[in-house]
């Protein structure tokens, strides 16, 4: 495993819960239906790709985008 993969499992152990709760808090959800929310999303496929890079993106920006997932059926990753 390389150093990018170890750092991408990491990185995804403290970002699932961190988005989990935010989609809990403001989506009238319990944890578990924010984790499925979560889990049947495309962002969480492009998540746990490592390659696609998203895991740099912070906890709120992936939240966002979800939202633009769940709301547009699309996703428009920024570049950066």
């Amino acid at each position: 495993m390389t150093e990018a993969e170890k750092l991408h499992r990491i990185s995804l152990r403290t970002k699932i819960p961190a988005v989990a709760a935010m989609i809990e808090k403001n989506n009238a959800l319990d944890f578990n239906g924010a984790l499925k929310f979560l889990y049947t999303s495309q962002l969480f496929k492009d998540l746990e790709d490592e390659k696609t890079k998203i895991w740099h993106f912070s906890n709120v920006l992936l939240y966002d985008l979800l939202m633009q997932e769940k709301l547009t059926s699309k996703i428009d990753y920024p570049d950066v």
